[in-house]
């Protein structure tokens, strides 16, 4: 087949069929009549006492009035099968967990997670808009994003809250870079557009180094305070966050509202 014609072929077929971002999730109490299931001579026992022990370890760590803690569970809880641990989770009295999937959200909910589901990437405008009933928080880092999400949530006259996601740390992906030509007029852009509430503002640290992590902390500290101010938000009402597991372990500056440990739990 001529490279022109194969090329043409591959992005019909991405553009003509409803975007899946990833597989479905069984839960451990499904059995669909009519659905196979693939059969593995692989498996994974979770200690769900451990990961209990983990969470409390964290919250004394933390104290009372330490940080609120995002349970991120994206990737089916790195393999270990998020159905597994939600139960958990709410037994924790955890308000937030992040996720990546529509399908992750799906099944948090109907494992009866009822706090704040926070996705912890950008979504396609499918992904979106399919999300809507599991009142999802969305992530934004551009404008053309902010703009996609605004729209869907106008058609559907409802307000999407989202998590404004900046590049202060270096990640380069999904985040608004505020020192670039530009950037600062986009973010102020985005917060004007109607049918989008900002719920929060972060970054994420790309390295597991002490002082890489803490100057993009200094970064973030800057760009946050300006986003704020010059975006007039209520601080009150938005949630700062950027610390993953290596930062909540190793940078009590980095814990600002909210700390995001995965792998750490």
């Amino acid at each position: 087949m001529h490279k022109k014609t194969l090329l043409a072929t591959l992005i019909f077929g991405l553009l003509a069929g409803q975007a899946v971002a990833a597989p479905y999730l069984p839960l451990a109490t499904d059995h669909r009549s009519g659905q196979e299931q693939t059969a593995s001579n692989a498996w994974l026992e979770v200690d769900l006492g451990a990961f209990e022990h983990n969470i409390q370890t964290l919250k004394d760590r933390l104290g009372d009035k330490g940080p609120q803690i995002c349970a991120i569970m994206k990737a089916d809880a790195y393999g270990h099968g998020i159905d597994l641990l939600v139960p958990s989770v709410v037994k924790a009295n955890i308000p937030c967990i992040g996720i990546a999937s529509n399908e992750e959200a799906r099944v948090a909910r109907e494992k009866g997670f009822t706090g704040r589901l926070m996705r912890v990437r950008a979504a396609t405008p499918d992904e979106v808009e399919q999300a809507l009933p599991y009142k999802m928080e969305e992530l934004i880092g551009s404008l053309v994003s902010a703009q996609g999400i605004a729209d869907i949530a106008q058609r559907h006259h409802t307000t999407i809250p989202v998590h404004i996601a900046l590049n202060s740390a270096g990640m380069s992906r999904n985040g608004i870079d505020l020192r670039l030509a530009d950037a600062k007029q986009d973010a102020l852009a985005m917060l004007k557009l109607k049918g989008i509430t900002p719920v929060g503002i972060m970054t994420h640290f790309p390295v597991e180094e002490k002082e890489d992590v803490k100057m993009g902390l200094a970064q973030f500290k800057l760009d946050s305070q300006w986003l704020l101010e010059a975006g007039k938000l209520d601080r009150s009402k938005i949630t700062i966050h950027a610390a993953n597991s290596f930062a909540t372990l190793a940078v009590p500056d980095a814990y600002f509202d909210m700390v995001r440990p995965g792998g750490l739990l």
